[in-house]
């Protein structure tokens, strides 16, 4: 097919509340149904699966999305859609929150290490318009997702448009992505005072510290306690 369906690069990244999409095309002239599929299990999960690692495994609650580019002469768009799959079929469902856009303009910046351009060729500079979108949505739309961390396998392909019957134009392998999550350290000390100190320390994914964590702490001597760090009086002894 024409060069339009390549995804020549797509990126995807998220922080606690959003996820974020880009696509690049090599060809800009008409439309191109980029799908993000999002499931729950890996591949070949499933003995109803296909034992394949390059099919996805699907199951109740996996979310489909799918941007639909569309660039002619002076106008274009990316239009998003959301699916989510109900055991035998992908249902449409209202895509709020979701928002994106195509480079209309003939001076958009490319990456710093080059794309690919409508003739196959590695290029520096700026893009030719309608090869490149982005989106953000929630990332409460995803299925296990939260601000605490979560994974899912994704997979990436190109459709000649975005209703159902479509033809696949390119695909990626299925590959595992993990969501911004929070790591956290416990550490239990002898206390001079009497007793065990505890403290936990938080952070992001990206090495800086989290403010404000919530904690839960319970010992094996049956106490408990909310606070982040502190001293917990007890007798001589081994304490978890």
């Amino acid at each position: 097919g024409s060069s339009k369906y390549d995804i020549s690069q797509a990126y995807l990244a998220n922080n606690l509340d959003s996820i974020y999409f880009g696509m690049e095309r090599s060809g800009n002239n008409g439309t191109t149904a980029f799908d993000f599929e999002f499931n729950q299990l890996e591949p070949g999960a499933l003995s109803s699966c296909p034992q394949s690692s390059e099919v996805p495994c699907r199951s109740v609650g996996d979310v489909l999305f799918t941007f639909e580019m569309q660039g002619s002469g002076n106008t274009g768009a990316a239009t998003p859609h959301v699916y989510t799959w109900n055991g035998s079929s992908y249902v449409e469902g209202a895509a709020s929150g979701i928002v994106s856009s195509i480079n209309s303009s003939l001076t958009t910046a490319g990456a710093p290490w080059g794309h690919v351009d409508s003739h196959g060729n590695w290029i520096l500079g700026d893009m030719e318009r309608f090869t490149f979108a982005e989106a953000v949505a929630p990332l409460s739309l995803l299925p296990g997702a939260s601000s605490c961390g979560g994974k899912v396998f994704v997979q990436v392909r190109t459709r000649s448009s975005a209703t159902a019957n479509s033809d696949l134009k390119d695909t990626t392998k299925v590959f595992q992505f993990w969501y911004n999550n929070v790591g956290a350290q416990a550490t239990l000390a002898p206390s001079c005072g009497g007793g065990v100190s505890y403290a936990v320390v938080a952070t992001k994914a990206d090495g800086t510290p989290l403010t404000n964590p919530t904690c839960q702490w319970t010992f094996s001597s049956g106490d408990t306690s909310s606070s982040c760090s502190g001293t917990l009086s007890v007798g001589p002894g081994t304490y978890t």
